[in-house]
């Protein structure tokens, strides 16, 4: 439910993803947003969900660059190839990612149910949580071109994406996280 912000008279709800920062911080919260999220792209298939988290994260990308200072920056800092992204939210999508239930639209409302308390860590958490799915997707490429042998120099970002999956379920085990998420059982 939104409450008018400027209104003295209602009293204005905190987010979700806000109790979930003061219960657990921000790094966690957004690792659970990540995995609320990834929860979204299942498929049969792992080129499939593959394909899915890049065409999210191109089209989030894309969106960004036109975004704050901060949206902008990450985005350079991340992806300095601009050609991977550009025009991205233009294409003729192969998978429905921003249908209401899917993982943009889920994003979108958790962010944006987080401006009403903090526009700027709303930004924050968004290109936080994206970024997660960036290292994924580069982490996957790199276990595809090498066939699972992945080189020492970048078997890093190998281990710390995995060691965010095993965190999601130590976080998702949390009789805390689970009463803000409303995870009942």
């Amino acid at each position: 439910m939104f409450f008018d912000k400027n209104s003295s008279s209602n009293i204005q709800p905190q987010s979700m993803a806000m109790k979930l920062i003061e219960q657990i911080g921000f790094d966690d919260a957004c690792i659970v947003i990540y995995g609320i999220l990834y929860t979204l792209f299942q498929d049969n298939s792992v080129m499939v969900v593959h394909k899915k988290v890049a065409q999210f994260v191109r089209e989030e990308f894309d969106a960004a660059v036109g975004g704050d200072d901060f949206a902008r920056n990450f985005v350079k800092t991340k992806c300095p190839d601009s050609s991977w992204y550009k025009g991205a939210m233009n294409e003729q999508a192969e998978f429905p990612i921003d249908q209401d239930g899917g993982p943009q639209q889920t994003l979108l409302a958790i962010t944006a149910q987080m401006m009403q308390d903090d526009d700027v860590l709303a930004v924050k958490m968004r290109c936080t949580v994206v970024g997660f799915f960036y290292d994924a997707y580069k982490a996957a490429e790199l276990n595809m071109k090498y066939q699972n042998r992945v080189p020492l120099t970048e078997a890093g970002i190998v281990m710390e994406v995995g060691e965010r999956n095993k965190r999601i379920n130590v976080l998702y085990a949390n009789p805390k996280v689970r009463e803000i998420l409303g995870i009942r059982g």
